[in-house]
């Protein structure tokens, strides 16, 4: 019994020193020949079929395979599986059918010269038989994948000289060899350009570094103050708050003045009050809602544009002639629909204060607040007065009316954040103006006289 366990003890140690041998990886470098990343993925493909080859990593600038073997590898096997590829390998030259066969991009051997002989005087030994005046090369990106991919259109000039040349298709250039200058400058739009010392013609590969890639790109553009969508089907001029800081106005009718749409120059020489004109009609054929509400309608058409404030608008927008029926019937010649400042969108407090020689004194205040994630509100204010007798052409009449004005709105908005949201809100506007002659005394004069 003790013979037989010392015989299992010695077969089980004779197993464990063969298996170990044979798991014993070792490097062989052999010389390759290749041109681009097919080349690279097909000799490390038919690299790793070979019995033995645990790894194969070639790298295609050196022109050298690294493959990690066991002991069981035979070199001989692996020459020939890349002879059979169409690569040349450890000095020994592929078939010229298998070598013809490769892909064009492939074709890492010399161009083939004719002399008028008619003989075919290429080698195909791997090495430029070129003229003594030329260098020629390939131009590589190295991906994150390690293949080598051939660069289309990369520059490549002599430093200090002009002209130069561009990769092609492949990757390939061709270029004359300097006799003044030795450094070679290679660059690409994106990549790291890349200077080589380069002592005699020949042949070269040549790796630029890979660009430094952002993790993300931010595009900034400068919106206009008046645009028009190409989206909508309905032609709409979208006017920003931008576009009324170009011009003093003070209420809504004067917010048009940069705004050849509409015709705001038609003046009431009584009341002082302005009219707008669209497509060569007055205001009342023109509909005009407030965030797509009826605002100015009815009885309020002369004044109704003043009870909007200049420094309340958030943006305009301005349809010509019959649009959509979205908001009603009534605009004949076109739609002004006017966003005031929001609860949620706006800044957090504003306020604007005016005065003009001819003592008109206004105030503008807005305010929002932000409740809670669900509500906000937002309140504001408008004051105007002018009180001052102004007649600068001596014709007994004033030449602004008299008059103050009052304006305060309070909106709430409501949201879940889930895409329902409401609005809540009051409006208080009060106007009372006096004109006429300058001796006019409100409930002083006698109105019984001529």
């Amino acid at each position: 019994m003790q013979k037989y366990i010392i015989q299992t003890c010695l077969f089980l140690s004779m197993f464990l020193m063969v298996t170990q041998s044979y798991a014993q990886n070792n490097k062989v470098v052999i010389p390759v020949s290749g041109a681009c990343g097919m080349c690279q993925e097909r000799i490390e493909t038919t690299a790793k079929n070979v019995v033995g080859v645990v790894n194969a990593k070639y790298d295609l600038e050196k022109q050298s395979l690294t493959v990690e073997t066991q002991n069981i590898f035979q070199k001989s096997d692996l020459v020939n599986a890349l002879l059979s590829v169409g690569h040349d390998a450890d000095g020994k030259k592929a078939s010229d059918d298998i070598y013809d066969n490769l892909h064009s991009c492939c074709k890492y051997r010399d161009e083939v010269h004719t002399e008028d002989d008619g003989h075919d005087h290429s080698e195909h030994d791997g090495h430029d038989h070129g003229s003594d005046e030329t260098l020629k090369g390939v131009v590589f990106e190295k991906l994150e994948s390690g293949v080598m991919q051939p660069i289309i259109g990369a520059n490549i000039v002599w430093l200090g000289e002009t002209g130069g040349t561009v990769s092609d298709m492949k990757g390939n250039f061709d270029i004359p060899f300097s006799k003044k200058s030795k450094s070679l400058i290679v660059s690409y739009v994106g990549y790291s350009p890349d200077t080589l010392v380069v002592e005699k013609p020949g042949f070269v590969n040549i790796v630029i570094s890979a660009p430094n890639l952002l993790d993300a790109v931010t595009i900034t553009s400068k919106k206009r103050t008046t645009e028009i969508s190409y989206i909508e089907t309905v032609k709409v001029h979208n006017i920003s708050s931008k576009e009324l800081l170009k011009a003093a106005c003070c209420n809504l009718a004067e917010s048009f003045d940069t705004t050849p749409a509409v015709d705001a120059s038609m003046t009431d020489a009584i009341t002082g009050t302005r009219k707008i004109e669209m497509l060569g009609l007055a205001g009342p054929y023109v509909q005009i809602t407030r965030e797509n509400i009826p605002d100015v309608r009815g009885l309020a058409a002369l004044q109704g544009l003043s009870f909007t404030p200049g420094a309340w608008v958030e943006g305009m927008q301005l349809n010509m002639g019959a649009g959509s029926v979205v908001n009603g019937f009534e605009s004949i010649t076109g739609q002004i629909n006017v966003e005031l400042r929001k609860p949620c969108h706006s800044e957090k407090f504003h306020l604007n204060a005016y005065a003009s020689q001819a003592a008109r004194l206004e105030l503008n205040h807005f305010a929002k607040q932000e409740i809670n994630e669900n509500w906000s509100t937002a309140t504001l204010l408008h004051v105007s007065s002018r009180n001052q007798r102004r007649d600068h052409n001596d014709d007994g009449f004033l030449d602004m009316p008299l008059g103050k004005q009052f304006g305060f709105i309070n909106r709430w908005k409501w949201t879940n954040g889930e895409g329902q949201e409401g609005q809540i809100g009051a409006k208080i506007s009060f106007m009372d103006n006096l004109s006429g002659q300058t001796s006019f005394r409100l409930n002083e004069s006698d109105r019984t006289k001529v």
